[in-house]
């Protein structure tokens, strides 16, 4: 599958502070963030990793925090990211190393090509020969490869002096016996192989999971579904890891999930027309977009037909304008933008937990679930139950303290006394009940993660979420104000 990149070359100016509150229960705020013009003009900046960016000056690359902050100097060949620590740059041309979060270089000169590390490891090569060294500098799987891939889920793609590609452990341990035209990482137990001119995936004995009969193009699995492409078909669609067809091979391109959703093109009236879809390939936002990005940081970065850049959250809200000429993804909770010539460093900061973010009003809606009735709240429009609640209405409800979560699950066979729900007729629709407070718990609905508010030590959820995750149905009377989900 095509990759799509966007070099970001920038001279970058910070513009005056400004919030943007983002929505539902987040209470996060973004703000330009950084130092004065004259010390951030640059020609090329990269997106953040682990809270730091590689930018470019007079043709050489040096590395910034996200205030502006020169960390590394201005003496290297290309970006770099970081990863667990450390980046790999290069220094004229064939001077190949790393350097640490202060700027120090590591482990220089003793190679002819360096990659990061991943799960403790680096993929390093010289006189041609590929092998691995840990952070310390010690070889620990030698350099005897024509060519390999980071490690990945405990397994690394390495390709042998016949060049076929296989796999080997962490030990050096050729797992995966080395017989394929191209390997990629394991991603989900699964990795994507391609031997005459077909993709198909093998779980980590080696062990063909999908064929290679008729996938005439695929990407790895991310978040338990892979874009693929049969020659029979002129569209990409998504697989499951037994390869059974998900969401139909209808889309002109389409990213992998990222956060619940995934990137698709349909390629309307000669436009490239991007939006997003759910696991079950439900389309979630417009299709609208000229381009459009995976979500990072709950937060996408789309471009409009004008060509103007700016982002968007899963349901598909603009909440950072589409005005920018140019951005970058978020990442770490930081990115890059820029407008009128001038950029700045934006950064999401999320509240400490207890700040209130926003108002519940009072509500005349009654809501019931499976014939129900439930005590409800308005938080943003949206009509909330406590989760708490649920345990008196067919449900299981768990609290792991380690992680600091709700677990809600029907139990068909729970005996339950629903709550008396008495009708509020002394507080006008709408008006103001309390304050709602960020919390750092997570919901999950049937094992799906859901947006979560906190008020006076309980956790509400949206109402309408119980027929989504449990294949059940939502009516709504207007006249009489009642909202009934009835599932399974």
């Amino acid at each position: 599958m095509k990759k799509r990149f966007l070099t970001l070359i920038l001279t970058i100016i910070m513009i005056a502070s400004f919030d943007i509150l983002l929505p539902m229960n987040t209470g996060a705020v973004v703000r330009a963030i950084g130092k004065t013009a004259s010390e951030l003009e640059y020609d090329g900046v990269s997106n953040f990793s682990e809270g730091l960016a590689a930018v470019q000056k007079n043709g050489k690359w040096g590395c910034v925090d996200k205030t502006g902050k020169q960390i590394a100097p201005f003496i290297y060949d290309s970006p770099f990211t970081f990863s667990g620590g450390l980046a790999a740059v290069t220094k004229n041309t064939w001077n190949h190393g790393y350097i640490d979060k202060s700027g120090k270089e590591v482990l220089f000169g003793l190679y002819d090509l360096a990659d990061n590390f991943s799960e403790g490891l680096a993929v390093v090569m010289k006189n041609l020969k590929y092998g691995f060294i840990d952070a310390k500098g010690k070889e620990v799987i030698p350099l005897t490869y024509n060519s390999a891939q980071s490690f990945s889920e405990g397994m690394a793609a390495v390709r042998n002096s016949k060049n076929q590609w296989g796999y080997i452990d962490v030990t050096g341990k050729e797992i995966i016996p080395c017989s394929y035209d191209w390997g990629e990482p394991f991603s989900g137990d699964l990795a994507l192989l391609q031997k005459d001119l077909k993709y198909g995936y093998t779980d980590k004995t080696g062990k063909t999971a999908i064929g290679f009969k008729s996938l005439c193009d695929a990407c790895s699995f991310s978040e338990g579904l892979a874009a693929v492409k049969q020659d029979t078909v002129n569209g990409y669609g998504y697989i499951d890891s037994n390869g059974k067809e998900i969401i139909p091979q209808k889309y002109n391109d389409a990213l992998p999930f990222s956060e619940g959703l995934a990137a698709v093109n349909k390629g309307q009236k000669g436009y490239f027309i991007w939006g997003y879809i759910d696991k079950t390939g439900k389309e979630v936002t417009p299709f609208i977009y000229l381009w459009a990005y995976s979500f990072n940081n709950g937060l996408a970065r789309v471009q409009k037909q004008d060509k103007k850049w700016g982002y968007i959250d899963k349901t598909g809200k603009e909440v950072i304008p589409c005005i920018y000429d140019d951005a970058s993804d978020f990442t770490d909770g930081l990115a890059f933008v820029k407008k009128d010539g001038k950029y700045s460093i934006l950064s999401i900061t999320t509240p400490k937990v207890g700040t209130p973010i926003g108002d519940v009003l009072y509500s005349d809606i009654t809501a019931y679930i499976n014939g129900y009735v439930i005590p409800t709240s308005i938080i943003n429009g949206k009509t909330l139950v406590v989760v708490e609640d649920l345990a008196k209405y067919g449900f299981d409800v768990a609290w792991n303290n380690g992680d600091r979560s709700l677990k809600v699950e029907q139990n068909k066979n729970k005996k339950f006394a629903p709550l008396t729900v008495i009708k509020d007729i002394v507080h006008k629709p709408g008006t103001f009940k309390c304050k709602f407070l960020y919390t750092d718990i997570q919901t999950y609905l049937s094992g799906n993660a859901v947006d979560s508010f906190a008020i006076d030590g309980r956790t509400l959820i949206d109402f309408e979420l119980f027929a989504k995750h449990y294949n059940g149905k939502l009516t709504w009377n207007n006249a009489t104000r009642e909202i009934r989900a009835v599932i399974d």
